[in-house]
């Protein structure tokens, strides 16, 4: 029942069911009535086959739980608009005040300080075309509602900051102290604070490049290995001091969640490590991956029902949900052989890639085509780096690591790693989707026909979904300024006012994307008056 609820407060917190709520909570109650009546019959009269076929009515809490589950609303400013009150930093380019309000702000306030400002606000915009970037919605789900810059600052007092944030200060002032280059670093402060802020570009591109985008963002994988080492040394202590050491390792690992500030993906794994934890202490026993999943995502959606519009916490849930699902039933105190560790350890690549390719397809449009052999081969040195920097910090001369990440970028320059340029249609995500359980399930049952057909056929789909050319015609008004874009094939005309012509960031960054998804590779640009402009497509200013 309680993975049925799952796929409902999914369903509730995503508003799938809109204004039909109270229709889904009547089906659902329903479907769970004329069920539990059906089974009530089929065993008074002996009939355990139709016993067995009223197990349908479990799908009746899908219905259940999606009508009770009230979706976030989100209210961004819709208008510009003057503010003036107490804030304080929340992050990078990040502030906020009492009441929980955001704002993405590019003016630096010092930790520790409450600022008295002036705040000019503006609406975060929304994307301008067909797959460019939609500020307004990306923001929404962490509560950011607006643009702001200070326009004063009329005072400043102190502010007592909570622990996590003062070791993760205490932490990042100690790594930027390392002698090291700026990758080493950057990946250092990456692994231990969730912080990518100080990460070259080059090396950004080289992680995703070669499918290791996870290894910087703290989630199940990370927490994992802490909780396998906590589990470990629990293991060798003796049993009257084992309960009291799964609640120290939980506090453990919800500490590490606090210094790497609550990431999205990381408060989902601290979650299911809580729930196993729970069931160690209450049954002397662990429970199954499928019901720790289900109870730990039950209970944030219920929490916290935003983290199901932000990314992060998708890709992390989607990721964990593919390695349960195509994880072959094991005999319990059965010992693998090597091969079959190195089986298991490539299963887990292709079963985590694959369950969310259509997530990251859709948002960065890229296929990094040597993922299974960049984490089996590269993943375990980079893990070093925790005990690595540990050395380093303590001050052991050790050297710096720099050369290596240098060359792992320039290896991962070569544009043959990654397959580039993917804008799939709605329908051929849910065909990505669709093959992509087809080919979690033949990995659990270890058919290997199944998989190869559902590889074969999910690589030619994705070689389908490349740019399309087209012939459109499209208006893009920002701010003031006005302008048409006519797409012919590989090639753009633009024509619009001035100011908007010569903003290279949107052309160039915004609408990049767009342009991509397109096929244009040659973009011509001609400045015309407003006037001419809006006489042919009259569009109100904002």
């Amino acid at each position: 029942m309680v993975v049925y609820a799952v796929l409902g407060m999914w369903l509730g917190a995503l508003d799938v069911p809109g204004a039909q709520r109270v229709a889904w909570l009547v089906a659902g109650l329903a479907w769970i009535a004329l069920g539990s009546l059906g089974a009530e019959w089929a065993f008074r009269s002996a009939r355990a086959d139709w016993a067995a076929r009223m197990r349908w009515r479990r799908f009746g809490w899908v219905f259940l739980v999606a009508g009770l589950r009230t979706a976030p609303t989100f209210q961004p400013l819709d208008v510009p608009r003057r503010a003036e009150g107490w804030f304080w930093s929340d992050g990078p380019n990040l502030i906020r005040d009492s009441s929980g309000l955001r704002l993405r702000c590019t003016d630096t306030l010092s930790p520790g300080f409450a600022y008295r400002l002036r705040l000019e606000l503006r609406p975060l915009e929304g994307a301008l075309a067909p797959w460019a970037f939609d500020a307004a919605r990306a923001a929404a789900p962490r509560r950011i509602i607006a643009r702001a810059r200070a326009t004063a600052r009329l005072g400043r007092v102190a502010r007592a900051e909570p622990w996590w944030l003062r070791a993760a200060g205490w932490g990042r002032a100690r790594i930027r102290d390392l002698p090291w280059g700026p990758a080493a670093r950057g990946l250092t402060l990456a692994m231990w604070i969730g912080d990518l802020d100080d990460l070259p570009e080059s090396s950004m591109h080289a992680y995703q490049a070669l499918g290791l985008i996870h290894v910087l963002s703290v989630s199940g994988f990370h927490l994992g290995l802490l909780w396998a080492g906590i589990t470990f040394l629990r293991n060798g202590l003796p049993r009257r001091l084992r309960p009291p050491a799964i609640l120290v390792g939980v506090l453990v690992i919800w500490a590490f969640v606090a210094v790497v500030g609550f990431a999205p993906s990381a408060v989902r794994s601290a979650a299911m490590i809580s729930v196993l934890g729970a069931s160690i202490l209450a049954f002397g026993r662990g429970m199954r991956g499928i019901d720790a999943f289900a109870w730990a995502q039950i209970a944030l959606l219920a929490w916290a029902p935003e983290y199901a519009h932000q990314l992060s916490f998708q890709l992390s849930s989607a990721a964990v949900l593919g390695l349960i699902w195509a994880s072959p039933p094991r005999k319990p105190g059965t010992k693998p052989s090597r091969l079959q560790v190195i089986g298991d350890g490539l299963r887990t690549s292709l079963a985590a890639q694959w369950a969310t390719t259509s997530l990251s397809l859709n948002a960065f449009h890229t296929v990094p085509l040597a993922f299974l052999a960049s984490n089996a081969l590269l993943v375990p040195p980079l893990m070093l780096v925790y005990p690595y920097s540990v050395l380093a910090l303590l001050g052991v001369p050790v050297p710096d690591p720099e050369p290596l990440l240098e060359g792992l970028a320039v290896l991962a320059a070569d544009p043959r790693w990654v397959w580039s340029d993917r804008y799939p249609s709605p329908s051929e995500l849910v065909l990505l989707s669709a093959l992509a359980a087809t080919g979690l399930w033949g990995l659990r049952t270890r058919n290997a026909l199944r998989v190869a057909w559902a590889m074969a056929l999910t690589v030619l789909l994705l070689f389908w979904c490349g740019p399309e050319p087209l012939r459109e015609q499209r208006w893009i008004s920002v701010g003031r300024g006005l302008a048409c874009v006519q797409v012919r094939a590989d090639s753009a005309q633009i024509y619009g006012t001035k100011y908007l012509i010569e903003n290279e960031f949107i052309w160039n960054e915004k609408l990049n994307n767009y342009f991509k998804s397109r096929g244009v590779q040659h973009r011509r640009y001609y400045v015309r008056p407003w006037a001419q402009l809006s006489a042919q497509h009259p569009v109100p200013r904002n």
